[in-house]
């Protein structure tokens, strides 16, 4: 933290709790000495060193609204408030499935040459990428699913990139990560689990069971912690482009 910059430049300063602190990312609120009355929530973490260089990284659930950097003898402030309201969509659902077929399918394809059992995110048993891409059961209930978001999400025309099934077994976990690249991914979850699957940005989790879905803008980051539940999790992930197969 930044103390000096405290010091010297605000007014009626007030610091979070620590709850405040880790759930909305802010380290201290202030007025701007001969600026203005109004009181702001800064973000005054020093440098980072990262392999692009030094720097911050920003969060989509800070409620900060500046980020201080010192440059040699002064301060920058960024207003954060515009840069951190992405557009994204996030959709939860549930439908109707043949979870015993697709999960057989997953085994099936777990097992296959060219599959990627711990080679990726997941670290678990996984399909090649697009394992599912041209299977009709799948894509019918790609259509279903699709179908029931166009109430909620004015789709343009896209194609579907990837799909790939899953198993995850005690011990399993998949690492945080994003489908940047894409215009929108999705999961379909096929049995009951207690492993979530966590967007902390946005603060919401899926919780898997036969039949639910969530379809969200590929630049979200998520990730399912470790888990020591003695059945297995099953899913399938997609990945669509915007380019006119569904129309």
């Amino acid at each position: 933290m930044n103390i000096n910059f405290i010091e010297t430049y605000l007014t009626d300063v007030t610091y979070p709790t620590k709850e405040q602190q880790e759930k909305e990312l802010w380290d201290v609120s202030g007025i701007i000495k001969n600026k203005s009355n109004q009181v702001f929530k800064f973000d005054t973490r020093n440098l980072s060193s990262f392999k692009e260089g030094v720097g911050k990284k920003s969060h989509l659930k800070t409620k900060a609204d500046k980020m201080v950097f010192k440059i040699k003898d002064k301060y920058l402030l960024i207003d954060l408030e515009e840069q951190i309201k992405i557009d994204y969509f996030f959709v939860q659902g549930v439908i109707k499935i043949n979870a015993k077929s697709l999960i057989n399918k997953i085994k099936e394809g777990c097992e296959k040459e060219g599959n990627l059992n711990y080679q990726t995110n997941i670290i678990d048993k996984m399909t090649s990428w697009k394992h599912f891409n041209n299977d009709p059961e799948f894509l019918g209930v790609l259509n279903t699913l699709i179908d029931y978001v166009d109430s909620n999400i004015n789709f343009p025309t896209y194609s579907l990139a990837d799909s790939w099934g899953f198993s995850c077994s005690s011990g399993g976990k998949t690492i945080k990560h994003n489908h940047r690249g894409n215009e929108w991914s999705g999961v379909l979850y096929l049995n009951s689990h207690d492993q979530t699957l966590d967007f902390d940005a946005i603060n919401e989790k899926v919780k898997p069971e036969e039949g639910v879905f969530a379809i969200f803008s590929s630049f979200l980051d998520h990730e399912a912690k470790i888990h020591r539940f003695k059945n297995t999790k099953y899913g399938i992930s997609f990945n669509l482009k915007d380019n006119g197969f569904f129309t």
